[in-house]
């Protein structure tokens, strides 16, 4: 041990080098695990906001009675529930408008969502003229409060909303910028009392039917009847290309600390085979006195295994506080908020078995220069 130790010391410079690679490359990998978690921590708790299996999306408004009747009669679905749905622009101060706003008018109780909110508050069955902004509404209109007043023009009108929330959503239907309000306040405003322009189910595990096997069907009878059918989509599709789309940024990040990491490993073999080169005769002489093979062997792993070992520590003592930063920055880029931040301990496993890998990999560079000696 001390013999290993010692030459570990030895060449400093050589030393330092090979742990900055090493440490980068470690922490990269540490960091990305905890970014990982994060997301699945995000997805797993935005996804909660919705209850229902299946939603479809229709042309126009349909009286809701109409639609409940086309779903009972697929016996897999359990409820049904409609919402009103409108295109919405926001008149800002100075006059221009912003991007389209997709306004969700659903009951305050709705048995289908179960909002995160990230600050203010939910609807209220009282409520008339409050509404509800996803946290994508913030990155296209960052002057908007909790409280604001803000004027929509929807159709050829122009109404006034009070911002009484911000939830976080995640995924939905491509190129759609949610805002929520109040259904009975809503369908008087745009006259569709008792109609909806879309048909949220959910549906019973039991009945042996998937989500998507589900809405295919449901799509079929709801055209077969006569339904303008925009769009159908489950949960499961929205949780898989969620999962794929943020797979792409971990899978970049973690492309970069493994070619850090490779350096890394290519650096600790050099100086290893460096090391052995250098203390030929030191290793002939061990052997004259009357040193094993194994003796020998294992001072070349203890001094790899020492190497290793000091490059996990400080990568993991750097991981924490870098990757709490860098899920913070994904999360502002991406969701306007820092994400949930949770350290992934399995990283930090799988790293210091990576680097005792690397170790035994680097012995047989040493036992090469050990049988020269």
């Amino acid at each position: 041990m001390q013999l290993s130790l010692r030459n570990t010391l030895r060449r400093k410079g050589r030393l330092a080098l090979t742990l900055i690679t090493l440490v980068l490359g470690g922490m990269i990998f540490m960091t990305v695990g905890s970014v990982r978690s994060s997301l699945d921590g995000l997805i797993n708790t935005s996804l909660s906001y919705y209850q229902f299996d299946v939603q479809v999306q229709l042309g126009q408004p349909y009286r809701i009675t109409r639609i409940e009747q086309v779903a009972r009669t697929i016996p897999a679905f359990t409820t049904v529930e409609g919402w009103l749905g409108a295109q919405a622009l926001r008149i800002r101060d100075d006059g221009a408008k912003s991007d389209p706003l997709s306004v969700t008018a659903l009951n305050a109780n709705s048995e289908m969502v179960s909002p995160t909110l990230s600050q203010g508050r939910w609807l209220l069955p009282e409520d008339q003229n409050a509404i509800v902004l996803s946290q994508n509404v913030l990155s296209a209109e960052p002057d908007i409060q909790v409280g604001d007043p803000i004027t929509l023009e929807i159709g050829d009108k122009e109404s006034t909303w009070v911002v009484v929330g911000i939830a976080q959503v995640l995924g939905g239907p491509p190129n759609v910028i949610p805002v929520y309000v109040n259904y009975p306040y809503f369908s008087w405003l745009t006259a569709d009392m008792n109609r909806a322009t879309s048909a949220q189910l959910k549906l019973d595990p039991a009945a042996g039917l998937t989500q998507d096997e589900a809405a295919e069907l449901l799509n079929d009878r709801l055209e077969a009847a006569g339904y303008e059918v925009i769009s159908v989509f489950t949960i499961d599709t929205l949780r898989r290309f969620t999962g794929a789309f943020f797979d792409i940024i971990i899978y970049l990040l973690l492309a970069m600390g493994v070619l850090i990491a490779s350096v890394g490993a290519l650096g600790l073999a050099g100086a290893m085979s460096t090391n052995v080169l250098e203390r030929t005769r030191e290793i002939g002489v061990m052997r004259a006195i009357g040193a094993s093979d194994g003796a020998v062997l294992r001072i070349v792993i203890v001094e790899g295994l020492i190497i290793g070992l000091i490059s996990w520590l400080f990568g993991a003592l750097l991981a924490y506080p870098v990757g709490a930063l860098l899920a913070q920055t994904v999360g502002v880029v991406l969701f306007q908020e820092a994400l949930p931040y949770v350290f992934s301990a399995s990283g930090l496993i799988t790293w210091l078995a990576v680097v005792i890998v690397l170790a035994t990999l680097a012995r047989a560079l040493r036992r090469r220069g050990g049988r020269r000696g």
